[in-house]
Formats: C-alpha cells, structure tokens, sequence
C-alpha cells in the first residue's frame, strides 16, 4: 500500500487538505466545512497510508483524535510548532491551499517539528485543569493591576498588597471624588472577589484531580513542592520519558542556555533559551524560594544552593542551578518511579 503525505490547513470553519505521493505529485486538493463527520469521510476515502500534517492550534487535538481514532488508515498525525515554519508564516502569497500544500511537503521530507500529545487521556485531561487553574489566576493578577493602575489615575499609589485589603479598599475608594469614577473602581474590586473565589474553585478542583495519580503524592515529599505544585509539574510535563536528556527538560523548562538569537545567528554571549514553557520556569522558582529560604530545615537543595554559591559566587547563577535540580529531581523521581531521598543529590 503506498503512503500519502497529508496537509491539512485548519480553521473553525472550513478546512483545506492537499494530498502528495512520494513524487510530489498532488493527488487530491479539496476544501470542506470542519466537522468530525467530514474528517472521517473525506480522509476514510484516501487510498493509501495516510501520514497527516497540521500546524498546533486550539482545533488540532482534538482533530488528531478524530482521525486516529476514526480513520484506519491514517497511520501517522503530526502536529507541528507553527514557529518553525516561515516558509508558511512569512510567505506573502500565504493561502489555506498553499499552506496544505507546504505542510503535505514538508511531511514528506520529514520536516515536521511535532507538539507532544499524551497517549495517556488521563493525564491529557488533567492538563486542561491545571491550565483552566492558571488562566484564572492569570485573570485575578490581571484584574490587580488593573485597579492599581485605575487608583494611580487618581492619585492614588498603594504599596504592595495593600489596595486589596478591606481597610485598604475603602481607603482607596474614600479619596476618589467623583463618584462615578468611584463606583466604577468600587465594581472592578466586586469584579476581583468574583475572580478571586473561582480561583479558589479551581484550585481545589485541580488538586481533587491531581490526588488520583500516585507520583503527584510521592513529589509533595519533596521540599518546596506542595500539592499545588506538584499538580503543576505532572500537568504539563505529562511524560517523563519525552525528555531524553535532563538538558532537554531544562531547556523545555526555559532554563537551558542558549548563545544563538532566534534568527540562529550567534549571539556573542550566553542567555537563557526564552522557548518552552514558562509556567514551568515559575513553578521551580516558587519551589526553589520555598525550599532554600522558607523552610528551616537543611533540606537538599538548600545545601545544593550553598554549594553552588560558593562555587560561582553569582547568586542568580545559583538560584538557576538549584530550579534546574529541582525539575531534575522531580523528573527522576517520575521516570525510575522513586521515592524521595533527601541525602540524594546524583
């Protein structure tokens, strides 16, 4: 049976899917309305072992289930990171039917540059949780700044956490004057008590989830890493064995090193690689400041921060060098199935 390279541009609306052969040659160019219906009968009539090629998007997992899972001879379903492709992005004649036609091309020289989907629904659904938990938190934090940002047009400059207090709050609104710019910021702290309580929610709701999987237990043993931390880590890294290396954690992690710009030209100095995953990046901080500084105990990344600040002499140095031994113990942790040992530092 012959194999068919299968780009498929995806929207909300209408799909566009152009099939190559091994020669390039273009077999079938086809546009139709985007539905599981239509995926399944236009893709079931292909002749051929299908290997399909999308670029991510909000539509994408769930259109590579479909075809998976419905279509028998689609063999292969790549979803690929849509910022390695200039050649579709950049392209000034960019269009749904050349796009298909790159990315069945670019499927057939084997130039993909796939997204990670669990095989375990388990955990693919867990992960919605914990991004439904950080979008909210993300919406609360906004709505912070948004009322500081209207009391400081005022006037008014609170210091730290203070505007959010009761006291704080009607302190605040008692200096504004006008009383319909009072009653609009007095709505914008009704609107953060709404944002605030759903946070709650949806933190609970994540942690009611995350309790059903047994290596989010054995990580709350780790220092600095509480439930709600643990949830984190499981929900987007998903699989430990995705990651051959530790380097390559780090660097999904947003904590490796880079010397190149994103044009691939040389730098002329290290940095740290800005691709990957910052909420990641976020959790080993909070882990690391917990651990190191709040905790009392002589606990294993306190004395690795030690040992690495004498070392380097570079606070920030350090501090990186104890995230990335966080995320590496975490990550060691999951893949031998181990329990945490406060003496290993391997």
């Amino acid at each position: 049976m012959r194999t068919l390279y299968c780009g498929l541009d995806l929207h909300s609306t209408r799909c566009h899917v152009v099939v190559i052969d091994k020669e390039a040659n273009v077999l079938h160019d086809r546009s139709f309305p985007t539905s599981a219906e239509n995926l399944v009968e236009i893709f079931s009539s292909f002749e051929g072992k299908l290997k399909v090629h999308m670029e991510v998007s909000e539509l994408a997992g769930w259109v590579r289930m479909v075809l998976l899972e419905e279509v028998p001879q689609a063999r292969e379903v790549i979803v690929s990171d849509a910022k390695q492709f200039s050649w579709i992005a950049k392209d000034p004649h960019k269009g749904d039917e050349l796009d298909a036609w790159k990315l069945a091309e670019y499927m057939r020289l084997g130039r993909t540059h796939p997204v990670f989907y669990p095989e375990d629904q388990n955990l693919a659904v867990f992960k919605k949780t914990v991004q439904h938990y950080e979008d909210i938190t993300s919406q609360q934090a906004a709505l912070k700044q948004k009322i500081k940002a209207r009391l400081r047009v005022e006037g008014i400059v609170p210091q730290g956490k203070t505007a959010y207090s009761q006291g704080g709050r009607e302190q605040a609104l008692s200096l504004i004057e006008d009383p319909f710019r009072r009653e609009a910021v007095a709505q914008l702290y009704q609107l953060l008590d709404h944002a605030l309580e759903f946070q709650q929610e949806a933190l609970e709701l994540m942690e009611r989830q995350g309790r059903r999987f047994p290596v989010i237990q054995r990580f709350q043993a780790v220092p600095g890493i509480a439930l709600k931390l643990a949830c984190r880590f499981v929900g987007y890294i998903q699989n430990p064995h995705r990651f051959a290396t530790k380097q390559k954690l780090w660097t999904y992690c947003r904590l490796g090193i880079t010397d190149k710009g994103s044009n691939g030209k040389p730098l002329g100095y290290s940095r740290l690689d800005p691709n990957g995953n910052g909420r990641l990046k976020d959790l080993s901080r909070k882990a690391f400041e917990t651990s190191v500084f709040k905790r009392k105990d002589n606990n294993a990344f306190k004395r690795f921060y030690e040992a690495s600040l004498r070392r380097t002499h570079d606070e920030v140095n350090a501090r990186l060098n104890t995230q990335r031994k966080i995320l590496e113990t975490l990550w060691i942790m999951w893949k031998k199935g181990t329990q945490y040992d406060d003496s290993y530092m391997g």
